[in-house]
């Protein structure tokens, strides 16, 4: 298993905190910054408000990640990102913030969710990558199965179904 690297020497380690129901308006708030500001170069406008028009609210939050482990990462009390996992291995949420982008928080988050997924016994993970985020888990080791197309209303958006073998 390829292990994700570690964050430059310049940025300390974030604080890597399993999700608690308070933090689901940060996380909501974090999500639209990262599609909005973080998403712009490989996505226009009409493509990133289709994905997140708005900060998903606190209740959404809750309900999504009822069945799934959550991790947070934090720069001491600013929320710089989180990753979501479920049972089956499906990573369905990995978001960091757009000025934390590059100081290993993904890095970190993915480095426990491999950990967590290797202790529950899981020999495959999975998810639905964006342009960015592509790039992050191909250089963590996972293989694109094939582009995806998402609509949107009447708007389409391109992702990667990708894998990683434990």
């Amino acid at each position: 298993m390829t292990r994700p690297a570690a964050p430059p020497e310049s940025e300390p380690m974030p604080d890597i905190r399993p999700f608690t129901p308070d933090m689901a308006a940060a996380c909501g708030t974090l999500f639209y910054d990262a599609v909005q500001i973080g998403a712009a170069a490989h996505y226009d406008q009409a493509q990133r408000d289709a994905w997140a028009g708005a900060p998903i609210p606190a209740d959404r939050f809750l309900t999504r990640f009822a069945d799934q482990k959550v991790l947070t990462a934090w720069d001491d009390t600013q929320l710089t990102g989180f990753m979501t996992l479920r049972a089956d291995g499906y990573l369905d949420m990995a978001f960091v913030a757009p000025e934390a982008r590059g100081t290993g928080t993904a890095d970190a988050l993915l480095a426990g969710l491999l950990s967590h997924a290797q202790a529950n016994g899981l020999s495959r993970l999975f998810t639905f990558a964006s342009f960015p985020a592509r790039s992050f888990f191909t250089r963590h080791g996972w293989c694109v199965i094939r582009p995806n197309i998402v609509i949107i209303g009447n708007v389409t958006l391109e992702n990667f179904e990708m894998e990683f073998r434990l």
